[in-house]
């Protein structure tokens, strides 16, 4: 059976990947294997630590419906530690990552660390269930000066409500900022700073969306006529450069065909570029 190797994870298209874990007596065994259907987000952490959230099982399947769990690892072992598990629906899983500061969405719970992926704490989210008026959470990402989560709102003919909220490092409560345009279903939220907080979103048209004032405003930084074709990975790498593929294959091999193009910013989201292999 093929496999292929992601960051320490063993990964078999029919089977799942196999997640060697470090147990405790209340969630697993100690040296026990986990086989989940499917690895949602990993993020390395200042290379020290590994965070993944991984679904137990694919959406709706019995054993263990609608299950996600937060795992973290030292990248010098092999054993993964199961954080934290829950059950939710919609299927949700982000992680952001800026030095330290590790944030992990796992459906509507949302999980901080301020110790590089050591030791996580839940920590309270400004939208559903608690404020379902502000959508169901989405996304999150965090350029060191703020954290930005988005949440999805309700949706029609092609549009669909965006809420964004920000926190400061020295905040806690979580402020609404100017809502991002409609067009669109949300598919990422990332910012490399204040000045460029990026939103991709996709219906009948592939849109990026861009904010240079911390979410006060937003305009269209890219608009991609393709039927909907969709985004990726969407992400900077320092707080002007950022990286993107759009019309991500869904298929081996590419059958679907689909664009898949790899863009790349070097002006925090204003203007973009194929880059051509």
């Amino acid at each position: 059976m093929p496999t292929r190797q992601l960051a320490g994870f063993e990964v078999e298209r029919e089977q799942g990947a196999v997640l060697h874990l470090r147990g405790n007596d209340s969630v697993v065994p100690e040296g026990a294997q986990l086989l989940v259907a499917d690895v949602l987000a990993l993020e390395a952490v200042e290379d020290r630590e590994l965070v993944a959230i991984a679904a137990q099982c694919l959406p709706g399947q019995g054993r263990c419906r609608d299950t996600l769990g937060l795992y973290r690892r030292p990248i010098s072992s092999q054993a993964w530690t199961l954080v934290a598990a829950t059950h939710t629906v919609p299927f949700e899983a982000s992680i952001a990552v800026h030095a330290g500061a590790v944030w992990a969405l796992l459906g509507h719970r949302l999980y901080a660390s301020r110790d590089g992926g050591a030791s996580f704490n839940l920590h309270p989210q400004p939208c559903w269930p608690s404020h379902s008026r502000n959508g169901t959470p989405s996304s999150i990402t965090d350029d060191r000066q703020h954290t930005y989560l988005l949440c999805t709102g309700a949706g029609g003919a092609g549009s669909v409500e965006k809420f964004v909220f920000r926190l400061g490092r020295s905040q806690s409560h979580w402020t609404r900022v100017a809502n991002p345009p409609s067009g669109g279903g949300p598919e990422g939220i990332s910012a490399g700073s204040d000045s460029a907080v990026m939103i991709a979103a996709a219906s009948g048209a592939s849109e990026l969306y861009r904010s240079t004032d911390a979410g006060r405003s937003w305009d269209t930084a890219l608009t991609e006529n393709d039927g909907g074709a969709g985004w990726a990975d969407l992400g900077f790498t320092t707080s002007s450069y950022g990286v993107i593929v759009h019309g991500p294959a869904i298929s081996d091999g590419a059958s679907d065909g689909r664009p898949g193009q790899l863009l790349l910013t070097d002006d925090g989201g204003r203007t973009w570029h194929r880059l051509s292999f």
